[in-house]
């Protein structure tokens, strides 16, 4: 992979760069299929989410993580671009008893995950993806 980038947009919270990019090399070295040429992250607020949220899927909620294929021709190769909620990143730790950061993580896996061929539309299919990032966080803490 050639870049991956992190920017940060109305929000105060930070996710530790030097973890993104070792848990997304993890993947990326683990999950065979595809190349990315880029991959950028954006961490946002609920407002600036819901706002994505209202104009891409047509739905006036926030949502935790949104991933977009900015590609026009791949030639194989993908550039990504994933938005994820740090607002509902603290929610969601609250609520699961996990830590800010662990949650910021798991979000930032299960975008690119997307990208990998999971997909979180059925209740199964959902199950396997959230295993398969926690099992990628779950190799960062054993390191």
């Amino acid at each position: 992979m050639k870049t991956i980038e992190i920017n940060y947009h109305r929000t105060k919270r930070r996710v530790p760069a030097r973890i993104l990019q070792e848990l997304v090399n993890r993947v990326l070295k683990t999950e065979k299929g595809f190349r990315f040429r880029s991959l950028h992250y954006v961490f946002v607020d609920d407002t600036y989410m819901k706002e994505i949220h209202r104009r891409f899927l047509k739905l006036n909620t926030t949502t935790d993580v949104m991933a977009f294929d900015l590609a026009e021709e791949s030639g194989g190769l993908v550039e990504a671009e994933i938005y994820i909620n740090l607002d509902q990143a603290s929610r969601q730790a609250f609520e699961f008893g996990v830590s800010f950061r662990n949650e910021a993580l798991r979000l930032a896996a299960h975008g690119i995950l997307h990208f990998l061929g999971y997909n979180d539309r059925t209740p199964h299919e959902r199950t396997i993806m959230l295993e398969r990032g926690e099992y990628f966080l779950q190799k960062l803490k054993a390191k």
